[in-house]
């Protein structure tokens, strides 16, 4: 199993810390979100939370956790990320292409807004 780093923010400082495991790394990352909710800060811990949930097997509660990105977090610099993130998941390991094709989609649109 490969290092996991994760990277988040406490007490105004950025911490880089070893996780043992992805469930320990989901924990600290859980913790980050709510030292600054609403934040840029917080929608990164989000969308790694999500990351965390994937790699344990947990596709549902990630896929749970990316769509806060279709509202919570929808204005989030990290929302297109997310997004492609939660279509990948489907695509990929729970062979749901026409489920993950609605992702790719919704990023698609929020792009376009954008430019």
């Amino acid at each position: 199993m490969p290092e996991i780093i994760v990277n988040r923010v406490a007490g105004g400082q950025a911490l880089h810390e070893p996780a043992e495991n992805w469930e320990k790394a989901e924990y600290l990352y859980k913790k980050s979100q709510k030292t600054a909710p609403k934040t840029e800060t917080a929608a990164f811990a989000t969308m790694q939370t999500a990351r965390c949930q994937a790699y344990q097997n947990q596709r549902d509660r990630a896929l749970k956790t990316y769509n806060l990105f279709l509202s919570d977090y929808s204005k989030s610099l990290w929302a297109d990320d997310a997004l492609l993130k939660a279509g990948v998941l489907c695509a990929g390991p729970m062979g749901d292409s026409a489920r993950g094709a609605k992702y790719f989609w919704k990023n698609q649109k929020k792009i376009r807004r954008v430019e």
